[in-house]
């Protein structure tokens, strides 16, 4: 696991052995399947896709919620910002990672190619509510 912006931010990477959550990813010649959990419970689901590189979502951060990203395919770029702080880190995210990403922090994601998330919501309120616009995020390097 890798921690960032004091801790308000988790990268994981599943792998075919469980953790001790019992989360993991595996593929065979039936395909491919994923288990995994956010760390608190999940009140809201959302899937999203990424038609072609350079597509962008986001641009928000959420007041209450924590939500948690799983990758199901793809690579994208997701910048990440400490509202009350300012500073901003960039992540790779790629097939099987998982990332966790507290209240308070905004973000953007940038496809490299084509593809696809999940992501989940925890907290009090929906996420369609809990959505604050922020547009100060930029990325290091466009596509």
């Amino acid at each position: 696991m890798e921690i960032f912006l004091g801790g308000r931010v988790l990268l994981e990477k599943l792998t075919p052995e469980s953790d001790s959550s019992g989360r993991f990813q595996t593929q065979d010649d039936r395909g491919r399947v994923a288990l995994f959990s956010p760390r608190q419970p999940a009140n809201h689901l959302e899937y999203v896709e990424f038609s072609e590189r350079g597509v962008t979502r986001g641009f928000h951060y959420h007041e209450d919620l924590t939500e948690v990203i799983y990758t199901c395919w793809g690579n994208l770029t997701i910048a990440l910002r400490l509202v009350d702080e300012g500073e901003q880190v960039e992540l790779n995210l790629g097939q099987g990672d998982l990332l966790t990403i507290g209240p308070g922090i905004a973000h953007a994601v940038l496809a490299q190619e084509t593809s696809t998330i999940i992501a989940t919501f925890s907290g009090t309120q929906s996420p369609l509510v809990d959505r604050v616009r922020y547009l100060d995020l930029s990325f290091s390097a466009e596509v």
